[in-house]
């Protein structure tokens, strides 16, 4: 009998891991049968694996869920904050190039400064920098 270390009996890329939960009767999720063949191309022949690889085919193993996506309110926010952002830097390039505001030699960027503003006046809790961060994860372009 091989010997199997613990690592490969709760390590999600190894053929043990598998039988494991296969035997405790635990749900098996189909990216770990991805991780596992990626790792060990040799498990694809294992007839358990085939089976549960037979099993994801067929649309009956559950995925492992990915972000959620935000609600329709906080898009909505977070979109026409952006408006507000693109608004805002606009009026500080126009602001410094009239003379009105001139740029200190160690401020923040435009878009940075714009986004503070507009994260303070929409009651976001949160930086500039997160705005932008949240803006650019959420993909609102």
């Amino acid at each position: 009998m091989d010997h199997i270390s613990v690592f490969e009996m709760f390590s999600p890329i190894h053929l043990a891991y598998l039988k494991r939960c296969h035997a405790d009767g635990r749900e098996v999720v189909s990216s770990d049968l991805d991780s596992i063949e990626r790792h060990h191309p040799a498990a694809v022949q294992d007839p358990l694996f085939t089976e549960y690889r037979a099993l994801a085919a067929a649309g009956l193993l559950r995925r492992r869920p990915g972000r959620k996506a935000p609600s329709f309110g906080t898009y909505a926010r977070l979109w026409f904050a952006k408006g507000e952002i693109e608004d805002e830097v606009k009026a500080i390039w126009a602001r410094r190039r009239s003379g009105l505001e001139r740029r200190q030699y160690n401020s923040d960027p435009p878009g940075l400064i714009a986004a503070s503003r507009i994260a303070w006046e929409y009651g976001f809790n949160c930086s500039g920098a997160t705005l932008r961060a949240r803006i650019s994860k959420e993909r609102i372009r």
